[in-house]
């Protein structure tokens, strides 16, 4: 599991307060869930305050906390600048715990104090490039304005591909975040272990969490089908205003 206990308890503190005693649900993994991002889409549907936490090759800790759902963005319907792909809000954050699991350690006591030693990086508001998920790959923040022609720098603070199984980490404006795995670089690639995505929720039980997740995703459907259903009708009728011909 790459979100351990430690972690739990250590994140939660830097979250808004009315999500301080919310209970962890564990809606994808990797190697429960198997690859991909729309595996991923498909699990979280319906979750709207996630962690992200991602374990790589090399023992590295590191993720996000997102108030907006995830969802599939479609970047060829950008608008200037192209960036309508992007979405979140400025509760978000990023986040690395501060050793690799690989660093030794000698008891367990010493292990939990390890895991518990974090870096939180919160929304700067210097862009609004908080989240993005389209058909490559999902993305937190966005990079420096200038990136030089000799340094490795790869955009986004985080960048996972299509697969889930690879990605890169660089230094970011969004979040005024550094490189997550690799201080003295601008930017590292990274082949993934594992990555998970977590829910929170005020429920006790998961039958009780789901069920409200199901009851967001049909409030939401309603929603899509009415407004269909309105832009259906002015087609047919005309828009009010619409003068007559």
């Amino acid at each position: 599991m790459v979100l351990s206990p430690p972690l739990m308890e250590g994140l939660q503190l830097f979250m808004p307060e009315s999500l301080q005693e919310y209970h962890y649900w564990l809606k994808y993994s990797l190697v429960r869930d198997g690859p991909g991002l729309m595996k991923m889409l498909r699990h979280c549907r319906g979750s709207q305050h996630t962690i992200l936490a991602i374990e790589t090759t090399d023992g590295h800790v590191f993720g996000s906390f997102t108030s907006q759902p995830w969802r599939l963005m479609s970047p060829g319907t950008s608008g200037k600048g192209g960036t309508n792909h992007y979405y979140g809000s400025k509760e978000s954050f990023v986040w690395r715990m501060r050793k690799s699991r690989f660093e030794p350690c000698e008891s367990v006591v010493e292990q939990i104090l390890m895991e518990s030693k974090m870096d939180i990086f919160p929304f700067t508001s210097q862009n609004n490039k908080v989240q993005s998920s389209t058909t490559t790959g999902i993305a937190l923040g966005y990079g420096e304005k200038t990136i030089a022609n000799n340094t490795n720098h790869y955009g986004h603070a985080i960048k996972l591909d299509k697969a889930m199984t690879s990605g890169s980490t660089s230094s970011s404006e969004t979040f005024g975040s550094p490189c997550l795995i690799e201080r003295e670089s601008r930017g590292k690639i990274f082949e993934v272990a594992n990555v998970e995505l977590w829910s929170l929720t005020p429920h006790d039980t998961v039958e009780e969490a789901d069920q409200a997740e199901m009851k967001i995703l049909f409030l939401e459907e309603e929603n899509r089908h009415n407004d269909n259903s309105l832009n259906l009708i002015e087609i047919l009728v005309g828009a009010p205003g619409t003068p007559n011909r």
